[in-house]
């Protein structure tokens, strides 16, 4: 949508502009004024890069569910929300401009990121202590992500989408 306003105004400048046989050092002028606001319908763009994301983060969740001797099922989960957190991110920074500054879809692909790493952290330390005999403390941190992960996503992703529509 765009919006135009055209307007002329006058403007008093504090300033006699160098003329010393002024009394009064301002000056009053006409001056055009033009407003221009356009919105973008940023939908498109946002389920584009959303539902991807959603299913990827979808797929990472489910390692929790895992026992953590499943470390190469959980792994090949992982691995493959990594690589196609890759394809959606490459796939989405074609289809948008060029520009030398991060944009909210960079935002959410770098949580992305961020998330499926820490994911694979927890793979690894909770496949360790499964190793020492700490199954138990697997567990219990695997119950705590049950609830974390989603309401950490809920928080970033409502955060981010605020910020993206606002």
């Amino acid at each position: 949508r765009v919006a135009a306003e055209r307007r002329i105004v006058e403007s008093r400048y504090e300033t006699d502009f160098g003329d010393l046989s002024k009394d009064d050092p301002g000056s009053t002028y006409s001056r055009f004024e033009f407003d221009l606001r356009v919105r973008r319908d940023s939908r498109s763009y946002f389920f584009k890069i959303m539902i991807p994301i959603i299913v990827i983060l979808a797929i990472t969740y489910l390692v929790f569910w895992l026992p953590a001797r499943e470390i190469s099922t959980a792994v090949g989960f992982g691995i493959t929300a990594l690589l196609a957190c890759i394809a959606a991110n490459v796939s989405a920074a074609q289809s948008l401009p060029d520009v030398g500054y991060l944009v909210t879809s960079d935002l959410f692909f770098i949580f992305t990121y961020v998330l499926l790493t820490l994911t694979m952290a927890f793979l690894l330390l909770s496949y360790l202590w499964e190793l020492e005999g700490r199954g138990e403390l697997a567990v219990k941190w695997a119950i705590r992500l049950w609830w974390v992960f989603p309401a950490l996503t809920l928080l970033a992703f409502g955060y981010l989408t605020g910020r993206c529509m606002g």
